[in-house]
């Protein structure tokens, strides 16, 4: 019995650490538990005094397992009420600036000069790059687990940290700066792909991530890395290196304009 017990109570820890929003209460009752012993019974003891300790541990047991119980209860619930607060800041994002989906041509454009830099795939995923299966305006349009393109805010809000199975990934195109990056151990799950033209070769475009362990490459993005699906990532490149300098310009005077007033 005792061995179940702390197979439950182990088992139970574990689920509890995976709640991240409840790791503090988490902290707290694991040092409880932790110091409740399941000492067994000492041999050669009279049998009286053996069904007296065996009462008592009995009843460390049952208290130990009310605890776990109830704190396993608390960590979901709170669990639920964080998720929904993380899903809610994330739509108000991606609703604030006006996000769009991304692209496979886009992603492989930026997975291209991932590699060059030295960046290594570390999964290849054998469907297509997920694609949006809503409209715009759509409930769940901003719900879906796909990749996102946010536009420009001049309020340039923070990306928000998120967690899997409902992990953003974001799209940063840095020179127009369209978005705040959190720091990146607030990021949770969060992954922000970042294009930008290079600082030191203007010609070129630079691709970061703060999920290196975590970089996907899909059926359709190796095509077209591979150079068979017809598109071409030089190209790409230059279009993409053209569209940042013309809308930087176009930031640069409006922003004298304003100043102007």
């Amino acid at each position: 019995m005792q061995l179940l017990i702390r197979k439950n109570c182990l088992a139970c820890l574990k689920t509890i650490f995976y709640l991240r929003s409840s790791s503090i209460v988490t902290f707290v009752f694991y040092g409880r538990i932790n110091s409740m012993s399941f000492e067994r019974r000492s041999k050669g003891k009279p049998g009286g005094e053996k069904t007296e300790k065996g009462g008592h541990e009995l009843a460390r047991v049952e208290r130990a397992r009310m605890v776990m119980d109830e704190v396993c209860r608390a960590a979901h619930q709170t669990d639920e009420k964080s998720k929904e607060k993380r899903l809610k800041e994330q739509i108000e994002f991606l609703d604030t600036t006006r996000a769009v989906p991304l692209k496979p041509h886009v992603y492989a454009l930026w997975l291209y000069w991932y590699i060059i830099d030295g960046g290594e795939i570390t999964h290849q995923e054998e469907y297509s790059f997920p694609q949006s299966k809503y409209e715009p305006g759509d409930k769940n349009y901003y719900t879906q687990p796909i990749g996102w393109v946010p536009g420009e805010n001049m309020q340039n809000p923070t990306v928000p940290t998120s967690y899997d199975p409902d992990a953003l990934t974001i799209m940063h195109f840095s020179d127009l700066n369209t978005v705040k990056a959190a720091p990146e151990q607030r990021l949770g799950h969060t992954t922000l792909l970042t294009l930008c033209i290079h600082p030191s070769e203007s010609d070129r475009l630079q691709a970061l991530t703060n999920r290196p362990d975590q970089v996907r490459s899909y059926s359709d993005t190796s095509d077209i890395l591979a150079g068979i699906a017809g598109i071409s990532l030089d190209e790409g490149t230059e279009k993409v290196i053209k569209h940042i300098r013309e809308r930087r310009e176009e930031l640069h005077k409006l922003s004298l304009r304003r100043l102007s007033r």
